[in-house]
């Protein structure tokens, strides 16, 4: 399999599917369209360097942390997937404070996380981590829904102790790209303020590699833990690239610690409380390269803001960010100085010059469309299609893993549970499980054929007609 020159993400935040009074979901549906529209025109007419490798989205997912949230946001992400042309499970997500269910806290995980709050660093992860070993304590039910919707992109915690996930991406030119989502909600409620959240040491301690450059992604920026104090120098040292969501302001900051070059990037938020010229619907693209400069491995990271027009209502060019052009670069080197170009880098030329200069002309979405032509040899309406080629196919891949998406993804959690219980893979009862007990009876199928085979003719009956796969066991 031929190693990326580049790798290019999409990050989304905030996206608060939910949080619609009806008479504001008919203008949030037409942002989420504008921005599937915007992808579409991005890959297709040459605004970024190609498909994206995979989707990042940094918290807040759904509004109130309910399945039925979830159910339209995975079907939302299909269609963002298909737009800028990775494969669907080529999501890596982390949960916000509002990925948290409030009411599955119930009284006693209310006052459990209220005493949380009110204790020293120290003593908060002793006994933080002591509620946690509780595979029934209230505060990990409060995200049981998130945690089977993230189940699906391999994106929940194997063990809540160490409630993070990581994947690398391979990179031509230098070491691979680790992609590690941090989970910043342990403690989190309505009652969440700046300075009163926890993260832990298994999180931010994260060893480093010397094989892989990481890039974190974690919903609340430091400031909001109550040990930031520790958190901020291992996320300092040991994250080349820091992605946060949370306080809706789009915005991108580099520093320089002890020669350790560490850029931060916020996509400001999707589906904001309220639109004003403050907060606005933004997001980004991020394309990351290695070149070579005076014998120094240095990662080029070029950041597209996109951000919402009121007067085209459509997406555009961030400018107050970029200033006359479409992106700003960033060469983050282990040397002492961040540099921002200004120039296009020859080596990145080809895959990605087009520039983004505001004019008088008809501009849509960002893209002079007076002048853009399709790719040769193909119509207006195909050019807009994302190639084939780079869309992932699941006759390729393991059967167990393209099985553990369409479980996760297509079937709620009643139907999961029925399903392992006719197999029984759980001990019959009309009581549903949380959700790590239903992670080990799903794996209990793995390296069993027949159960395997089975489990998937079962789920297949139950999983939408136009998601069924033929049962390759």
């Amino acid at each position: 399999m031929p190693v990326n020159r580049t790798l290019r993400f999409l990050q989304l935040s905030d996206i608060h599917f939910g949080q619609e009074r009806p008479e504001e979901l008919p203008r949030h549906n037409d942002v989420r369209e504008e921005l599937l529209r915007d992808c579409r025109q991005a890959v297709a007419q040459g605004l970024v360097g190609g498909p994206a490798t995979a989707i990042l989205v940094t918290g807040d997912i759904a509004y109130a942390g309910k399945e039925e949230q979830y159910k339209v946001a995975g079907e939302w992400l299909d269609r963002v997937a298909a737009a800028v042309g990775c494969g669907e499970r080529e999501v890596r997500l982390i949960p916000g404070n509002h990925d948290v269910d409030v009411a599955r806290l119930g009284y006693l995980g209310k006052q459990a996380q209220k005493h949380l709050r009110t204790l020293a660093p120290a003593v908060c992860a002793g006994e933080l981590s002591q509620a946690l070993s509780d595979p029934n304590s209230p505060l990990i039910e409060k995200l049981d829904s998130y945690f089977s919707f993230a189940e699906a992109y391999e994106c929940a915690p194997k063990n809540i102790s160490m409630p993070f996930h990581t994947k690398d991406y391979e990179l031509a030119g230098g070491k691979a790209i680790r992609i590690v989502g941090l989970c910043s909600v342990l403690i989190s409620d309505l009652d969440d303020s700046e300075g009163g959240m926890f993260m832990g040491a298994a999180q931010y301690s994260i060893p480093r590699d010397d094989a892989v450059e990481q890039v974190y992604l974690l919903h609340h920026p430091i400031g909001w833990f109550k040990d930031r104090v520790n958190a901020r120098p291992y996320i300092a040292q040991r994250a080349r690239v820091f992605m946060t969501g949370h306080e809706h302001l789009a915005n991108f900051t580099v520093s320089e610690n002890s020669k350790f070059e560490h850029l931060h990037l916020a996509a400001g938020a999707l589906n904001p409380d309220a639109l004003s010229e403050v907060y606005n619907y933004s997001y980004n693209w991020i394309e990351l390269s290695w070149i070579s400069d005076s014998d120094r491995a240095i990662l080029n990271v070029r950041v597209y803001p996109r951000a919402w027009n009121p007067t085209t209502t459509s997406f555009a060019g961030d400018y107050q960010r970029t200033g006359d052009i479409v992106y700003r670069d960033f060469r983050l080197d282990c040397g002492p100085a961040i540099h921002v170009l200004e120039e296009h880098p020859e080596h990145l030329l080809g895959e990605s010059s087009a520039q983004e200069e505001p004019s008088n002309k008809t501009v849509t979405s960002g893209i002079d469309l007076s002048t853009a032509k399709p790719r040769e040899g193909t119509t207006t309406e195909e050019a807009m299609k994302p190639p084939a080629s780079h869309v992932a196919s699941a006759i390729d891949e393991r059967p167990m893993e393209v099985l553990k998406f369409l479980f996760w993804r297509h079937l709620d959690r009643q139907t999961r549970q029925d399903i392992l219980r006719q197999l029984n893979l759980l001990p019959s009862s009309n009581t549903l499980v949380p959700h790590p007990f239903e992670v080990a009876a799903f794996e209990r199928a793995f390296g069993n054929t027949v159960k395997s085979k089975e489990l998937w003719d079962a789920a297949m009956t139950a999983i939408p007609p136009a998601h069924q796969r033929k049962n390759p066991f």
